[in-house]
């Protein structure tokens, strides 16, 4: 088997920019996976609108439902996913939110969001200390938390097999005199 120094410098750049990225998504991710209540915004306003409506997805043709409403101190709609029938994926006894009620919502805002009609990351809604819709993450082993490891892992793994490759090849390039 010939030994190609140009096709290694290609393979090595390569593993450089694939481990950067796994590093780059594990950061974002692990960051990500530690919010908090804290971390939110927090808003306190009554209901000027409600309704169901049917959202397009990011991705192709993808519709979602989503429950939305209003409020008075806010100039964004909130949605929470619903079923396709409309009704929302809240607490068993939750009934609706009523025109004029007052109720607290706890949502995040990124750069996704600012540009939609309906802000769909809504974490939590509470009407009269009555917890509606809990949704905040939990920073015990959550998804992103995984995802963000597995990330890291492969990173270091990359980076291993590249400062293996790399000894190799100074010592392929000894023998051969290049």
């Amino acid at each position: 088997m010939k030994f190609d120094p140009e096709g290694y410098k290609y393979a090595k750049w390569l593993l450089i920019a694939l481990i950067g990225m796994l590093m780059f998504f594990a950061f974002l991710l692990l960051k990500d996976s530690f919010k908090t209540r804290n971390d939110f915004i927090v808003i306190t306003g009554q209901v000027t609108e409600k309704g169901n409506t049917k959202i397009k997805m990011i991705k192709g043709n993808n519709y979602s439902y989503a429950y939305y409403f209003g409020l008075s101190t806010h100039h964004q709609l909130f949605g929470v996913g619903t079923n396709k029938i409309g009704i929302p994926i809240l607490d068993s006894s939750f009934k609706g939110i009523e025109k004029g009620e007052t109720i607290q919502v706890t949502y995040e805002e990124n750069w996704a969001t600012k540009k939609e009609h309906i802000n769909l990351l809504v974490h939590e809604i509470v009407r009269d200390g009555k917890v509606l819709y809990d949704n905040i993450p939990r920073t015990y082993w959550n998804g992103r938390m995984k995802l963000g490891l597995i990330c890291l892992i492969l990173g270091l793994g990359f980076s291993i097999v590249l400062i293996i490759f790399n000894r190799k090849y100074k010592k392929l390039t000894k023998n051969i005199g290049i």
